[in-house]
């Protein structure tokens, strides 16, 4: 039966990821930066001026199908992206 609610992981979430400027980024909301995925040591805080274009550059959405984060651009002409979590399609809402 539907109850209307979010599907509950009982898995442990990707953290949303990004690129920019050819370097894709973990987007970390609890401690407020941006890590490169291929080095970690290389941060970018959410309060830096480079952090705040990041920021403002993206909105999240969720995979209806497991509840992973995605990542959406502003300006992107997609219609949908692929789910990093399980790899399918998710529809893109521009309202």
């Amino acid at each position: 039966m539907e109850t209307g609610q979010k599907k509950e992981r009982t898995y442990p979430r990707r953290l949303p990821t990004v690129s920019f400027d050819g370097v894709e980024y973990f987007m970390d909301e609890r401690l407020h930066e941006f890590r490169a995925v291929l080095n970690v040591h290389h941060r970018v805080d959410f309060q830096s001026g480079a952090g705040a274009a990041m920021v403002d550059a993206f909105y999240l959405i969720d995979c209806p199908h497991c509840n992973q984060e995605l990542c959406v651009f502003w300006w992107t002409i997609k219609d949908s992206v692929v789910c990093t979590g399980c790899g399918k399609d998710v529809p893109i809402s521009r309202e």
